[in-house]
């Protein structure tokens, strides 16, 4: 069939629903008019250009100094303060204590009862059947079902007080988001004046005065506890940033990628002959205050991972996985002596005499609802006091378990010197007690209550929260605050220039 033909007969059949003629011309009629309005001066369809699409604002670039302060970070979920170090922004870094509960929640709070009336101990503990909270006045319990992500958190029924939420995440970094980040550069790093050196110790036959190699030789004496093998002993670090290269070339590909190479402008010489290796730390900036300029801005800055190597390209590494099974004072009551783990021996790098470590206070927090603390005041009362400071290693312990099943110090006497050789010697340190101070100078235990009798034992881990079924916390772990390192960075980030707004500031 043709096709122009049916065209035709379309248009012939729809001529009744005109008014006037299809072929006849039409002109159009003139547009409406808004005479004197300069909006409408130009042409249509060029009038509005110009503001079809916002202008670029103006900026200006502003300096912000992120310092990444190691000894703030979760140490029990990153370890090593110098390999792979993730800081991040925008984020909110504080554990949640006194979570508040409501009817549709998501854990079971520890005023909460189960079915069979058994108090719920573990904190945290899902609410995968649900609760009871028990009512007075022999009224029937409440009941609060499981709870399900579908339906509204509910009312607010109460806080559940005494113990500590570890929020998700690495838990370290800052609100702070930066945006439009045209260039980064260190400014500097703080690094502890630590030894990476293990010198084995040398027992043969039972004997553990070799006078070389045994741990009062020679070898002992001149190298334990001394600047070798220290960051003062590497002419540069390497200190590298995500995957950010920066301008250097050398002689390995480690430099290559280097982010910036890190070094003493001022270095002072360490005397080696002298065990002089305290708590100092060494200032290491940039070679020349170079920064990686971008070529396009960086819109959202969410995280920074941070290594430091040496000329190499081998990372340092620092541990901070050590956690406490004993707490344990003596009849006298003035010093408190914590044992590590049993497979935790480590040697005097890890710690030192005169370093200060801090406790987990999530741990300790959590340890007084366990129904073996949670009704002794005394305990409950050293574990707030603990969480609360940072304490001075007094002395390294070396410590094995008596036929009593206490820990006592490695003797002839006892038969428990060791008989094989070793590196790493120490399992335990000792720590100052809370003591009270009177007027002519004498001390006092402030919690004298707290120790167990004859065994003088204040805290055994694992702790047991739960018996039906039995559930445990960790160990108690801690951390050496005297020997993380801290870095310093520039961020040059493009902000609005508010300067153009004009106005002035009044009296």
């Amino acid at each position: 069939m043709d096709y122009q033909a049916l065209l035709q007969q379309m248009d012939k059949a729809s001529s009744g629903n005109y008014s006037y003629s299809p072929p006849t011309p039409v002109t159009a009629r003139a547009g409406i008019q808004f005479q004197g309005d300069i909006r409408f001066a130009a042409d249509d369809g060029a009038r509005n250009d110009a503001q079809a699409v916002q202008a670029t604002p103006k900026t200006k670039p502003m300096k912000h100094y992120v310092v990444v302060d190691t000894s703030h970070r979760n140490w029990i979920l990153q370890p090593n303060p110098y390999s792979n170090l993730v800081y991040s922004f925008g984020v909110q870094s504080v554990n949640g204590s006194n979570p508040p509960v409501y009817t549709n929640n998501s854990f079971v709070p520890t005023f909460g009862f189960d079915s069979s009336g058994n108090p719920n101990t573990l904190p945290g503990r899902p609410n995968t059947v649900g609760w009871y909270l028990p009512v007075s006045n022999g009224q029937s319990n409440v009941f609060y079902p499981a709870y399900n992500s579908s339906l509204s958190r509910g009312n607010f029924i109460a806080y559940d007080t005494g113990y500590t939420v570890i929020p998700s995440g690495l838990g370290f970094g800052s609100v702070f988001l930066p945006s439009n980040v045209q260039s980064i550069r260190l400014v500097r790093a703080l690094l502890p004046q630590k030894q990476f050196l293990s010198v084995p110790i040398l027992v043969t036959s039972g004997n553990t005065n070799d006078p070389v190699f045994g741990p009062s030789g020679t070898l002992q004496a001149s190298l334990v506890n001394t600047p070798h093998s220290s960051f003062a002993t590497y002419p540069y670090l390497l200190f590298n940033l995500n995957e950010y290269y920066g301008k250097y070339v050398g002689g390995n590909e480690s430099m290559r990628r280097a982010f910036s190479i890190m070094t003493q402008k001022t270095r002072t010489q360490n005397t080696f002959t002298s065990n002089a290796l305290g708590v100092q730390y060494y200032d290491y900036e940039p070679w020349n205050e170079e920064a990686l300029v971008l070529q396009s801005p960086i819109t959202c800055l969410n995280q920074i991972k941070i290594t430091v190597t040496d000329p190499i390209g081998n990372s340092f590494s620092h541990n901070d996985g050590l956690n406490i099974i004993l707490i344990q004072t003596d009849s006298n009551g003035l010093f408190l002596k914590c044992i590590t783990g049993t497979s935790q021996y480590f040697s005097s790098n890890d710690l030192r005499v005169g370093d200060r470590i801090v406790f987990d206070p999530a741990t300790l927090s959590n340890i007084i609802k366990s129904p073996l603390y949670a009704a002794n005041p005394n305990k409950v009362s050293f574990a707030n006091a603990l969480s609360s400071n940072s304490y001075p290693i007094l002395q390294l312990l070396d410590y094995v378990k008596d036929s009593t099943g206490q820990y006592v110090a490695r003797s002839a006497g006892n038969n428990t010197l060791r008989t094989t050789s070793y590196a790493q010697s120490f399992n335990g340190f000792m720590i100052p007690n809370f003591l009270a101070t009177s007027a002519d100078g004498s001390v006092t235990q402030v919690y004298p209550n707290a120790p167990d009798p004859n065994i003088y034992s204040i805290f055994q881990f694992p702790v047991q929260y739960s018996f039906n079924p039995a559930q445990y916390a960790s160990n108690l772990p801690f951390m050496n605050a005297s020997l993380q390192p801290t870095y310093t960075l520039e961020l040059t980030c493009l902000e609005p220039d508010t300067g153009t707004l004009g106005g002035q500031i009044t009296q």
